[in-house]
């Protein structure tokens, strides 16, 4: 996900890479919208 630019990019601590809460809440936002979104259709 990384290399394909779909993820945003880590900070570098020692041999890690973190992220932080807000910026990996916000990916999981934009990657589960319009699973979130749906709703079923509604019967007649």
């Amino acid at each position: 996900m990384l290399e394909k630019n779909q993820f945003p990019a880590g900070v570098r601590h020692g041999k890690q890479d973190l992220w932080s809460a807000k910026a990996l809440e916000n990916w999981r936002r934009t990657q589960f919208a319009a699973q979130e979104a749906w709703r079923p259709i509604q019967a007649r």
